[in-house]
């Protein structure tokens, strides 16, 4: 597609395979930055505006601008036509793409990224922002309770984003302030070796714009916080908020009241059902590290 960004009020924005998390987060946001958003997704529970359809067809794109898609579709064996056309239109964009190049234009980005903890992280900055009164927009990679979905809208002058290695797809944001969290070799269906992982983390790094502020665990002040939240990887996910808000001038008070009353977000270490003295956790943990990591804080909190 061509390199022209398009106004918001005047752009038509089709978003295939919208039910996706990922995708509604930036459904939702276009939409409330001033885009004419529809979409379309096969599972019907995700149509849920009249604007999204059931099933994908090219008759979606009269009249659209940019057909968003998730990268997921170019792993596909067989494309959809309505990709097809929307390839031959020359009008199809990645939500990464379009999230970098539209969603955070004129923004203050702030990009959370590293193998294990982005979203707790990314959602405990966006609440700190907040709760500061910075009224910032979110997007974070899981739902988040108190914002009903993914993704928040705000007015202030910051963007807070999740900010994934896969694919390379951090690679389309250009933050002002990279929180990394740690790396590891992940998502070998992608990277061939731990080189490829760290390269890929390098280049983003490169992409720092602005003020360029940096915060690594190397900024880690070792606070200890009364978290709602279980487990030590939870207070180094703490602990890089706080440096963020001292970065960003925020009073000391704000900062750990707001991290203090964090509850978490969904399908980390989340509690589903309690019966009795048994408690049922759902955890997304699926990397070694970070499953041995969610057992520790659970034996440490329940130690009987």
């Amino acid at each position: 597609m061509n390199n022209k960004t398009l106004p918001a009020s005047k752009t038509k924005v089709h978003f295939m395979g919208v039910g996706g998390s990922g995708m509604a987060g930036i459904s939702f946001l276009a939409s409330k930055m001033g885009y004419e958003v529809t979409g379309c997704d096969l599972e019907k529970s995700t149509a849920y505006s009249d604007k999204f359809f059931h099933g994908h067809s090219p008759d979606h794109l009269k009249d659209i601008d940019l057909l968003v898609v998730t990268p997921a579709v170019y792993f596909q064996k067989v494309k959809d036509p309505e990709l097809i056309l929307g390839e031959n239109r020359k009008i199809v964009i990645t939500w990464q793409e379009f999230l970098g190049k539209y969603l955070q234009k004129g923004k203050k980005v702030i990009c959370i990224t590293g193998t294990h903890g982005k979203s707790t992280t990314t959602a405990m900055a966006g609440k700190l922002l907040t709760d500061a009164g910075l009224d910032p927009s979110v997007i974070v990679g899981a739902n988040v309770p108190e914002w009903g979905g993914n993704a928040r809208f705000g007015e202030g002058e910051y963007f807070i984003a999740e900010a994934d290695e896969f694919n390379n797809n951090f690679l389309h944001y250009y933050p002002d302030i990279i929180i990394l969290n740690n790396i590891e070799f992940d998502h070998p269906d992608f990277f061939k070796n731990e080189e490829e992982v760290q390269e890929s983390f390098r280049k983003f790094i490169g992409n720092l714009r602005g003020e360029k502020i940096l915060i690594t665990e190397k900024d880690n002040p070792g606070k200890k916080f009364n978290l709602k939240v279980l487990g030590e990887h939870n207070q180094k996910n703490a602990n890089m908020v706080y440096v963020l808000g001292k970065k960003l001038g925020i009073d000391q008070k704000i900062i750990i009241r707001s991290l203090e009353s964090f509850t978490g977000i969904g399908r980390r270490m989340e509690l589903i059902t309690q019966k009795g003295h048994i408690k049922v956790f759902d955890d997304y943990a699926h990397h070694p590290t970070a499953i041995k990591t969610t057992i520790e804080g659970l034996r440490k909190e329940f130690p009987d």
